[in-house]
């Protein structure tokens, strides 16, 4: 296993040292008087775009690994994607490179998470694996924000912005001459049906260049439209996609009772992305703007502090890992992704207590490392046991596209955290932080109280595999 795992871990680990690099910056570019110079809420509406389409992507991600590519070659290509779109970012072309990053994302997660689930050991310990695989990647979590801030700087946005893309060509390498099987996909498309997708994607591929070419001209267009039709494709995507998986499942009706519970359990899990979306934005503003960042006489970079982040979820990793171990999947997964929500809310209150201290000057960077504290908790849950159920629960040959469903719900969360950030520009800031925070809390009580009917509607706490086999499917149904 260790062998067909370490690739997967170097591919994924060079994935999220782009994400949460640009994630800790690019906010921060895009309001820099040397880089667009957005206002602060235009450029939480890129950013929130940037994720929400990082995610959506996911489904056709899975979708590819699936039907067209398998998992490997999938991977291989959205790795190739995201080295160029930070290359297209430092030349700069914005939104080409953000285009680039996103599709690359979508391709790469479902890919690699539905290779681990492949690996010997994965069917019966899913979750376990999950959070082995989960908390290896927050070291470049953690070293991402770290060098992109100190990069950014000492030596400018280019090359910041630049570097993950000579990170992202390291890890091809080790992913390409790994022992990471180069299967193809379990459910082929029928020939015709590829090519006529390949003059589709051809042809969709012109349209968004051509887009990014005329925002990238200026005043010739205009974002807003953009922002506004990105918004709705992902409000309708989880629910679209859910109906389409529930056609595939169409003689199993075991399956899709445990697909719409699932679906129920990861519609109320988009409320702890919709708090963690916010951390490149609220946060890191707070950070930069309300935090004391100077130690014994050096100011430290407002993106460093973004790496408190992983670096709590690598903290409490072993606490969670005990509880793994004496059992891979509760027998109530509903009470813990209760207990997330109502984690992620808290931390949104503390912060309404912090902006509150803050109006009298800066405050200690404690108060964001109890934010972070309280969400790194709600993330070992929502994380790995959130991607450990949707892949137990996949019938064989499903798999990338359950795991792009997940992505799905979660960039609902991404896109409503940036949406709703714009009330603080109208509302007291901690006002807005108290609101939003209890919202989500309450939530998490609507889920406690939910919980019991839905872990036995799903069958979550069930035996060590819950796949239906790609047989029981028709193969009509199955083509489709």
């Amino acid at each position: 296993m260790t062998g067909r795992l370490g690739p997967l871990f170097v591919l994924d680990m060079c994935e999220r040292f782009s994400f949460f690099g640009l994630a800790a910056t690019l906010v921060l570019y895009l309001v820099a008087a040397e880089g667009p110079g957005l206002p602060g809420a235009q450029a939480a509406q890129v950013f929130g775009a940037y994720v929400a389409l990082s995610f959506l992507s996911g489904a056709a991600g899975g979708w590819v690994a699936d039907r067209l590519l398998g998992p490997r070659a999938t991977a291989l290509t959205g790795g190739v994607l995201i080295a160029c779109g930070h290359l297209l970012l430092a030349v700069p072309v914005l939104y080409a490179g953000l285009l680039c990053l996103a599709i690359g994302t979508g391709l790469v997660k479902p890919a690699t998470a539905a290779l681990v689930a492949e690996l010997p050991s994965g069917r019966d310990h899913t979750a376990s694996l999950y959070s082995v695989f989960y908390v290896s990647v927050q070291f470049s979590a953690i070293a991402g924000p770290l060098v992109a801030g100190l990069v950014a700087d000492r030596v400018g946005w280019t090359v910041a912005l630049a570097a993950p893309a000579v990170v992202m060509a390291i890890g091809l390498g080790v992913f390409a001459t790994g022992a990471v099987p180069a299967r193809g996909p379990l459910r082929p498309l029928p020939p015709a049906a590829a090519r006529r997708l390949a003059w589709y994607a051809a042809g969709a591929a012109a349209a968004l260049a051509a887009l990014s070419l005329g925002l990238a001209a200026g005043h010739r267009l205009s974002i807003t439209p953009v922002l506004l039709g990105l918004g709705l494709v992902t409000i309708a995507a989880p629910f679209v996609d859910l109906r389409l998986l529930r056609r595939a499942l169409a003689a199993d009706p075991v399956a899709r009772h445990r697909l719409s519970a699932l679906a129920w359990l990861l519609g109320a899990g988009s409320a702890y992305w919709l708090i963690f979306a916010q951390g490149s934005s609220a946060l890191a503003l707070f950070a930069r703007d309300h935090t004391g960042r100077t130690v014994a006489g050096v100011t430290v970079p407002a993106a460093w502090l973004q790496a408190l982040h992983p670096a709590l979820v690598l903290v409490l990793a072993p606490v969670y890992a005990e509880v793994r171990r004496r059992r891979d999947i509760p027998r109530h997964p509903a009470l813990s992704f209760a207990a997330a929500l109502a984690a992620a809310g808290a931390s949104f209150v503390l912060l309404a207590i912090a902006q509150r201290q803050a109006a009298a000057g800066p405050v200690s960077a404690w108060w964001l490392g109890g934010v972070y504290l309280l969400q790194a908790a709600g993330e070992l849950i929502v994380g790995p046991l959130g991607l450990a159920l949707t892949a137990r629960l996949a019938p064989a040959g499903l798999t990338a596209r359950y795991l792009g469903l997940y992505g799905l719900f979660a960039a609902l969360g991404a896109l409503a955290g940036n949406r709703v950030y714009q009330l603080a520009s109208v509302v007291r800031p901690e006002t807005y932080f108290a609101c939003c925070g209890l919202a989500v809390v309450l939530i998490g009580v609507a889920l406690l109280v939910a919980g019991p009917a839905l872990d036995r509607r799903g069958g979550f706490g069930g035996g060590p595999d819950q796949r239906a086999r790609v047989t029981d499917i028709p193969e009509k149904v199955r083509n489709g």
